[in-house]
């Protein structure tokens, strides 16, 4: 693709979220012509990749190539780490799971929200099995909304805050 010089222009002064929707724009139509593709042309643009990945790798200086390898490393353990905690939550899960099922075994009686009678000084937990369908849902999107939110550091007071913005350096 030819990059014209009001093209370059242009996308220096683009902000953020022009960039984005450029950037969308752009992923939408490399996999509508990448799903439209020929088993033929497939074959050919990852030849075509391989052999550009090829050359760069032959032309990459000792410093470029540690760069490349240390992200390389960085992002392989970021990912084997992530898949640890996940492997770590879904155990976690697994024996609430089974804890609750064998104190539901030993103590059919009992009704859930009933197991602690008298004063509650802490909230019971609820199995998602027994939460409706809109109670589900709306645990999917409160759950989502917090891992949207980001914390900033604020620079006078050196304190974090969840997804403010700063007028003037002032929080």
């Amino acid at each position: 693709m030819l990059i014209t010089l009001c093209d370059r222009k242009a996308r220096e002064n683009e902000t953020p979220s022009q960039r984005e929707t450029r950037l969308a724009k752009q992923r939408e139509s490399r996999q509508r012509k990448r799903a439209n593709e020929s088993v033929e042309e497939r074959e050919a643009r990852l030849a075509r990749d391989n052999g550009r990945k090829c050359a760069k790798l032959a032309v990459e200086t000792d410093e470029q190539r540690e760069k490349r390898l240390n992200s390389y490393r960085e992002r392989r353990t970021y990912l084997m780490n992530l898949a640890q905690n996940q492997d770590t939550i879904n155990q976690n899960l697994n024996s609430q799971r089974d804890n609750l099922q064998h104190s539901h075994l030993q103590h059919p009686q009992q009704i859930p929200g009933q197991a602690h009678s008298g004063t509650d000084t802490h909230d019971s937990t609820i199995p998602i099995d027994n939460l409706s369908e809109f109670e589900r849902n709306l645990l999917k999107k409160f759950r989502n909304k917090v891992d949207k939110l980001k914390h900033s550091l604020c620079s006078t007071c050196n304190e974090s805050f969840p997804s403010i913005i700063l007028a003037k350096g002032e929080c």
